[in-house]
């Protein structure tokens, strides 16, 4: 597998934005609905949903400059994330490049990613780098993605319901195991 092929840096996408960012969830190569037609390579959600992240990415210039035609790019007020980030291989982009308020990742080895220019997760937020986020085309997002699941799944609330009752079911049959091999550890010991 190419290291730096789409699939691959989309995953790495995801990965820094659980890992390093801190999103409480994150999605590669997004499929939902979102009101505007944009599917991220990858998008997460921290602080309870009050932050987002959308992360581009870009394995060729050809891509890059192609990017900048859609309409939520020509209308940033219509795109997702209120932190925006193109990551690439090493060297794709400059600075220069990028629209107003874009960060930019490159992907250094397998794993590794540096933020070339942009905001930094963990540190005091920067004005120049935070848009204005379409809330109700992220809200989309969110809806298609949870109602997708409840269809694999069936109703959340009766999954969580019986998830519980499985793990009560089994701690109850361990500690039952545990008395048991408690008692026969007293037998052979007397």
């Amino acid at each position: 597998m190419d290291k730096y092929s789409h699939a691959t840096l989309c995953q790495v996408a995801k990965r820094w934005l659980l890992k390093t960012v801190g999103c409480s969830v994150a999605f590669a190569e997004l499929k939902a609905n979102s009101l505007t037609l944009e599917e991220p390579d990858a998008i997460g959600w921290i602080r309870g949903g009050r932050d987002s992240f959308l992360v581009e990415v870009k394995v060729s210039r050809a891509d890059f400059h192609a990017d900048r035609k859609k309409f939520f790019r020509q209308h940033p007020e219509f795109g997702v994330g209120k932190y925006r980030y193109f990551m690439t291989p090493p060297r794709l982009l400059t600075v220069e490049d990028l629209p107003p308020g874009w960060g930019l990742l490159e992907v250094q080895g397998k794993k590794r990613v540096k933020l070339v220019h942009g905001q930094h997760p963990k540190k005091q937020q920067q004005t120049e780098f935070i848009f204005q986020p379409n809330t109700q085309a992220e809200l989309a997002m969110q809806t298609s993605i949870l109602r997708r699941t409840s269809l694999r799944i069936g109703d959340l609330q009766t999954f969580n319901a019986v998830i519980v009752h499985n793990y009560e079911q089994r701690v109850l049959r361990l500690k039952k195991e545990i008395r048991a091999l408690e008692a026969e550890k007293k037998a052979y010991l007397i």
